[in-house]
């Protein structure tokens, strides 16, 4: 059997740079320890295994995680990079919360490695 490029998974980990207080009053629409996160992951193709730690997250979060592709023109006036509709086929195949961290297993279909964002959701029963 022959293992092609994308029957490969690959690994990275990151910190998440959050506040580490509950948002005052009126600050956010999510009530402390919930919380939503963006992580640019930059350029990905094929299978990632991409793992975020978070203080936070605990192993029974429910974490809901969207991928998307971003647009890689940014000027001093806007830095962040936007979300843009992408022609690669792209997926989230699993996500795995545990103690301190959340696992996402993606899969980026395109022959060129594409500029890649996790948004992420972490609602805490």
């Amino acid at each position: 059997m022959t293992i092609s490029e994308h029957d490969l998974v690959r690994e990275e980990t990151a910190m998440a740079v959050t506040a580490t207080e509950p948002a005052a009053e009126g600050g956010a629409l999510l009530s402390f320890p919930d919380f939503t996160y963006r992580h640019i992951w930059g350029d990905r193709a094929g299978r990632w295994l991409l793992t975020l730690n978070h203080p936070w997250i605990r192993s029974t979060s429910n974490v809901f995680v969207s991928l998307s592709e971003l647009d890689d023109i940014v000027t001093n006036v806007d830095p962040v990079p936007k979300p843009k509709p992408s022609f690669a086929r792209m997926s989230v195949l699993s996500v795995a919360p545990t103690a301190g961290a959340v696992a996402v297993l993606i899969f980026v279909d395109s022959p060129t490695p594409v500029y890649t964002q996790l948004s992420y959701l972490a609602v805490n029963p």
